[in-house]
């Protein structure tokens, strides 16, 4: 099945959104409002009548970053929890404590790219991450290499969506082998890392996907050596001038020669 995981209706209504998702050629959609989850029904009813699978889920915005939760079981006691946070954004450690009283799969919005404040190296230290969004089709390509660096380093599962932004869906997809009948299997699915994500390429509008050069490799030892300034360090001197003799007297504190610099006594 061709998925889009990450699905926040924003200002479309029901249909709008169905005809989106149909139009971009998905089998379906996991649908994450942001920080609410009352429309289920109403945009569950518009997919089904466009032959798509709907699945639930909720993402929640933080300071920096977003996470999506999809839950095992969507019934009541998920849609009876309270998802809005008691301020325009939830803080980490208080919507990790709300997803925890829920058994399902957590994935972090892609932690790089530039919608919102990115989450960026946050990632490495959430825990419980079943998925890292790498693909969301758009954005510079060195962000989804990020991505994929933090994803196999969680052993997690990557994926591809439209970032929670409608207006791209189908520019980036997860392929979920089989036919996930319900939230069950498809959390099974992404805990058990059996997807893969897929970026769509559109022929009137093509994604630039040149890499930035790398710098060069560093020499072995490089780093413990300090770096030369271009006048050798002795302010504004060539290497081959040299200083002029130097007396004893103009030395301090030695202990040859003039005695540190005071005169003889007579």
């Amino acid at each position: 099945m061709l998925l889009d995981l990450h699905t926040a209706p924003g200002d479309l209504d029901p249909k709008a959104l169905a005809a989106a998702a149909a139009d971009a050629g998905l089998d379906g959609v996991v649908l994450t409002d942001r920080n609410r989850v009352d429309r289920f029904d109403a945009y569950a009813k518009a997919l089904e009548a466009e032959g798509l699978r709907a699945f639930f889920g909720v993402e929640l915005l933080l300071d920096r970053g977003a996470l999506v939760f999809i839950p095992r079981d969507p019934g009541k006691a998920f849609q009876g929890e309270r998802w809005s946070p008691g301020t325009l954004r939830w803080d980490a450690d208080e919507a990790l404590e709300r997803i925890g009283r829920h058994e399902g799969a957590l994935i972090v919005a892609h932690p790089y790219q530039r919608d919102i404040e990115p989450m960026g190296d946050r990632v490495y230290s959430l825990p419980n991450v079943a998925g890292v969004e790498t693909r969301v089709g758009r954005g510079r390509p060195v962000w989804d290499d990020l991505a994929d660096h933090a994803a196999d380093k969680r052993l997690a599962a990557r994926i591809g969506s439209c970032g929670g932004d409608p207006r791209w869906l189908g520019r980036a997809v997860t392929v979920v082998p089989g036919d996930p009948a319900d939230n069950a299997a498809l959390v099974d699915a992404l805990r058990g890392r059996r997807c893969w994500p897929v970026e769509l390429e559109d022929a009137d509008d093509p994604r630039d996907r040149t890499r930035e050069a790398a710098p060069p490799p560093r020499a072995e030892g490089d780093e413990e050596r300090p770096r030369r300034r271009d006048d050798g360090g002795r302010g504004g001197r060539d290497r081959g001038e040299r200083r002029g003799p130097r007396r004893d007297g103009d030395r301090r504190g030695g202990g040859g020669g003039g005695g540190g610099g005071r005169k003889p006594r007579r």
